[in-house]
């Protein structure tokens, strides 16, 4: 079977499976633009981190890698900080507590309709929801949360 690749050009993941397709994506560095993938399974980090701070100055960072992030000893007025995303990219948040955690968004975000930076949404306990970049302002909860 004849190499199809252009020289110098070698991409292996485990992930992808036989069957799988990726059409008319620009793929440049980390990122792959605009494709169609089938037969894939998208996925990524889950990492824990534990609520703290009361603020979006002392709350603890969630890793930017992060897909699923599962959010213990949130106790009412401890949170998280979302990290700078791309638009479009999309973290789930877990509240594993049996209290209301706060979620920040990074610096210069707001979240739904609260302020930028400082305005943190109120997760129910034992809840989880997606946040998702539309812009370099802009976080949406899914569900839509009260904000």
């Amino acid at each position: 079977m004849p190499n199809t690749k252009p020289v110098g050009v070698a991409f292996a993941d485990p992930e992808l499976v036989a069957g799988t397709t990726i059409t008319d994506a620009a793929i440049s560095g980390g990122t792959i633009a605009s494709p169609t993938i089938t037969g894939a399974i998208v996925s990524g980090p889950v990492t824990t981190v534990a609520a703290a701070g009361s603020t979006n100055a002392d709350a603890a960072a969630i890793a930017a890698a992060t897909y699923i992030c599962v959010v213990t000893a949130a106790d009412g007025t401890k949170g998280v900080i979302l990290p700078a995303m791309v638009d479009g990219q999309t973290i789930k948040v877990k509240n594993n507590a049996g209290s209301i955690l706060k979620v920040y968004p990074f610096s210069g975000a707001a979240i739904n309709g609260l302020t930028a930076t400082t305005g943190a949404l109120s997760m129910a306990a034992n809840t989880i929801a997606d946040f998702t970049r539309t812009s370099s302002t802009q976080l949406y909860s899914t569900p839509l949360l009260p904000s």
